[in-house]
């Protein structure tokens, strides 16, 4: 399983996305949307947005607004309950 963030350029600056990022611990990979096309291509209408995405890179389920780890933790289990062959 990966975890990739986007981060819309224009949204924010690039240097108040690396702030965030060193604010916030995260440890993951984080790219910038410069054009906002990953963002059309997935549907993100509001920030901000969790995208979960099969290993066929289907959207499996999109979620707007915080998520909280309960939540989370349940449906990346049931993802990877259906992943498995």
């Amino acid at each position: 399983m990966d975890i990739v963030g986007i981060q819309l350029i224009g949204l924010d600056s690039v240097s108040d996305g690396s702030d965030f990022v060193t604010e916030s611990a995260i440890s993951y990979a984080v790219g910038p949307d410069n054009d906002g096309s990953i963002a059309v291509d997935y549907g993100v209408t509001g920030f901000p947005t969790t995208v979960f995405i099969d290993s066929e890179r289907n959207i499996y389920k999109s979620w707007q607004g915080e998520i909280k780890a309960e939540q989370l933790r349940k449906i990346i289990d049931t993802l990877l309950k259906i992943e498995k062959p």
